[in-house]
């Protein structure tokens, strides 16, 4: 609020400023609040970074999902103990088109080290439901979950993030000054703007195999593209996980070249529609990104 006495505003200047800001909007007249945060990030046994969340005065890794529209989801064991309002029902489908009814809650705080997530949505997500999204799994003993389930663009995307995995942290920030004493020139990055739509943050790429439509996901390991693409000459190898993929020389993102890359061919789902598939962390963890979502635009370190 404007303190009109102590600035010295007569009541007639008053009342035509009063009269202008719902015009202006408040922006006009208000400095953007800047926020900045450093979150640790580890990696798990299939490559996907993790950070520490507190609810409850409790500290929980979780892993970090772009690919997911949901805010939060959590397993049963830990949702069990939370203090929780039911809020229905949200449904979602897996990479092959597998659909899933998860109830959904509402929890009072969620906290990133100082930022805070008020009335969070919190989707229940089973150990089934976890199986049931995995591409791959080594033969053997299971072993214990790596996190309590993830964060994906419904909460991440209120915050501007910049990720560099070489360095395991995650920054969420909108003030480029700081990210300057930290090492991190945006203003140097290769700029390219990205469309944000209800499957994630699109970004045109141009490959060996034409330009295509990815979406960037830090909750796949490798890259990923529909298994109807895989080119029938050319040199195409079996990896590990049992997969095709071909090497991609050409792997350009808003005019710069990145390539080469790996691209592995998975069968998918049509939901994913125009677009050709997921760009995963195998390109991610080699490159600074920064994510400005208000300005929709993606910042890579050259």
């Amino acid at each position: 609020m404007l303190n009109l006495k102590k600035r010295g505003f007569s009541l007639g200047i008053s009342l035509i400023l009063l009269s202008i800001i719902p015009v202006l909007g408040w922006k006009g007249f208000c400095k953007e609040r800047l926020y900045f945060e450093i979150a640790s990030i580890e990696l798990t046994r299939s490559n996907l970074p993790c950070i520490d969340i507190k609810i409850e005065g409790e500290n929980y890794p979780i892993m970090v999902d772009l690919g997911s529209r949901f805010g939060l989801c959590i397993n049963d064991e830990v949702l069990a103990k939370l203090n929780k309002t039911r809020r229905g029902i949200q449904v979602s489908r897996n990479i092959w088109g597998t659909k899933f009814k998860h109830p959904k809650y509402i929890i009072p705080k969620l906290e990133l080290g100082s930022l805070c997530f008020e009335k969070s949505s919190v989707t229940r997500i089973s150990a089934e439901e976890k199986e049931a999204v995995l591409i791959w799994r080594k033969e053997g003993k299971k072993l214990p979950a790596e996190s309590i389930g993830e964060i994906g663009r419904g909460l991440l995307k209120k915050f501007n993030l910049l990720f560099d995995i070489q360095k395991s942290r995650m920054i969420a920030t909108n003030d480029t000054e700081a990210l300057q004493k930290e090492g991190y020139s945006v203003d140097s990055f290769i700029k390219i703007p990205f469309k944000l739509d209800y499957r994630g943050i699109v970004l045109k790429v141009k490959t060996d195999l034409g330009q295509l439509k990815l979406i960037l996901d830090t909750g796949t390991t490798l890259t990923f593209l529909k298994d109807s693409m895989l080119p029938k000459d050319g040199e195409v190898s079996i990896g590990y996980h049992g997969l095709s993929s071909i090497n991609s020389n050409r792997f350009a993102i808003g005019g710069t070249e990145f390539g080469p890359q790996n691209l592995t061919f998975l069968k998918m789902a049509d939901k994913l529609g125009e677009l050709h598939g997921l760009l995963g962390m195998d390109f991610i963890q080699n490159h600074v990104i920064y994510i400005d979502f208000s300005k929709k635009v993606l910042y890579i370190q050259p």
